[in-house]
């Protein structure tokens, strides 16, 4: 059984390490699992503001992720971690929408793109939920925090209960990119070189 996700106190609920903080002793079990560990990957951190030249909770278009920020793809894989500062509407941030279209020309079948949204870089698990209203045992396993390759897509992470990958305030969340199917078997095999950046065009809402 997975821990509530609900934080009464900001002070208890700041953590570098929400991962471990909210697996607990599943995190041993998860950390045998390829798909949770990146398959082993090498990890390329950068920050949200770096990545989407805006701080989080402001809106920007057209960011090419990975893009130039992991221009090298081969067995890499790309993690933004964000923190929401709010619970409730106001003036702190509660949520991070975004939608993604193919970029023309730059991305094919042969160059799949998966995203998560997870306690944990590089957690890379597929999806356990088959419909919105058959949510699965760990909330992070849900089609909200899962997205793989496809024309055009949303996502989005909230700290208010809303629609969306449930994000905590105060506790630091990942935003993982791979220029792979992540979630199926080839996520063994090399990606190959693109002709310009790698991935999804993204806009900020």
């Amino acid at each position: 059984m997975f821990p509530s996700l609900v934080v009464p106190d900001l002070a208890l609920a700041q953590s570098n390490n929400y991962c471990a903080d909210f697996y607990g002793n599943h995190l041993s079990t998860l950390n045998q699992d390829s798909n949770f560990t990146a398959h082993g990957f090498n990890r390329v951190e950068k920050s949200w503001e770096e990545v989407f030249g805006v701080p989080l909770g402001f809106g920007a278009s057209s960011i090419a992720i990975p893009g130039t920020h992991m221009p090298e793809t081969q067995r890499q894989y790309l993690t933004i971690p964000f923190t929401m500062t709010g619970d409730q509407l106001g003036n702190d941030v509660t949520s991070a929408r975004f939608s993604y279209v193919e970029l023309q020309g730059q991305i094919s079948r042969t160059h799949p793109i998966t995203l998560t949204i997870s306690p944990c870089p590089g957690d890379f698990r597929a999806p356990t939920q088959t419909n919105i209203g058959n949510a699965p045992a760990d909330p992070y396993l849900g089609l909200n925090c899962r997205f793989e390759y496809s024309i055009s897509g949303n996502g989005s992470a909230s700290s208010i209960g809303l629609s969306g990958c449930p994000a905590p305030k105060g506790k630091r969340m990942y935003l993982n990119v791979a220029a792979y199917d992540m979630f199926g078997s080839d996520a063994d095999q090399p990606s190959g070189p693109c002709d310009g950046p790698c991935g999804v065009s993204v806009l900020l809402q």
